[in-house]
């Protein structure tokens, strides 16, 4: 399947949901790490914040991957 711009964005958020989720981390350690609000995190999880590429390397670094790895992988297969 062909993604577009509209369909990226909501699929990063959603691996980094999955990934967090096979953590057993909370939203509210990943905040902290990450050094913004609760409610900030729960937009990025949702999609509503765009992600720049220093924050998702951020995100990245924190569960030891490549940011490449939350726009090619199916995180489903790994429940």
């Amino acid at each position: 399947m062909k993604q577009g711009p509209n369909t990226i964005m909501p699929n990063i958020a959603r691996n980094i949901k999955q990934i967090r989720e096979l953590k057993d981390y909370t939203q509210e350690y990943m905040a902290q790490l990450l050094g913004i609000s609760q409610s900030a995190y729960v937009k990025i999880e949702q999609g509503v914040t765009v992600l720049k590429i220093d924050r998702l390397q951020q995100i990245a670094d924190t569960y030891y991957t490549l940011p490449v790895s939350f726009m090619l992988l199916d995180w489903d297969t790994y429940k």
